[in-house]
């Protein structure tokens, strides 16, 4: 998904992206044909979100909430049908939860906190996926949310704050709060 993302919106697609690469093993990495049934390391996924965001020449953190943006956006017909039945405060409590479908670290915690209100914790991200996480997530819990009916919808990321270790590495948990109108 981000490739497809990355052929709309970086001047040369994804092999720009993947050509500017400044190391050699990512550019590696990344020209691997890909299936979506496998699972891949993500923190080389940071590295290919930065180059994109300087070929574009916006902040790391405006283009990956465009990513998270563009994969609600894209999401296929069963989701869309889905937007339909739930409220917004089902979709603001399961938004965020997305991310923790497709990475093994961390895990989200939502709930609701009073009336057009969900708040939360991401726990147990590594230090160089925070920002990565946190932005995507915010892009896509906003547009789920304006594609479900709400005429504004913001994500704030809150504190972020230590939550242990694993394996000897620093792992993170950043707080949010979701509103809808």
């Amino acid at each position: 998904g981000d490739f497809a993302q990355y052929e709309v919106c970086v001047p040369g697609g994804t092999r720009a992206v993947v050509a500017a690469l400044p190391d050699p093993g990512g550019r590696i990495f990344f020209g691997q044909r890909f299936k979506s049934s496998e699972w891949y390391d993500a923190f080389p996924g940071v590295m290919l979100h930065a180059t994109a965001a300087q070929l574009r020449g916006i902040s790391f953190a405006e283009h990956r909430r465009q990513v998270g943006v563009y994969h609600a956006s894209t999401a296929g017909s069963v989701y869309r049908a889905l937007l339909k039945v739930l409220s917004n405060e089902a979709i603001a409590i399961w938004g965020p939860r997305v991310s923790s479908i497709y990475f093994e670290f961390g895990k989200f915690e939502t709930h609701a906190s009073g009336p057009n209100e969900v708040t939360g914790v991401r726990r147990g991200m590594p230090t160089e996926l925070v920002q990565s996480t946190m932005h995507g997530s915010k892009g896509f819990t906003e547009e789920t949310l304006r594609l479900a009916g709400a005429k504004q919808a913001t994500f704030e990321i809150g504190t972020v704050d230590p939550g242990g270790r694993l394996h000897g590495q620093p792992l993170f948990d950043a707080a949010i709060r979701v509103r809808w109108t």
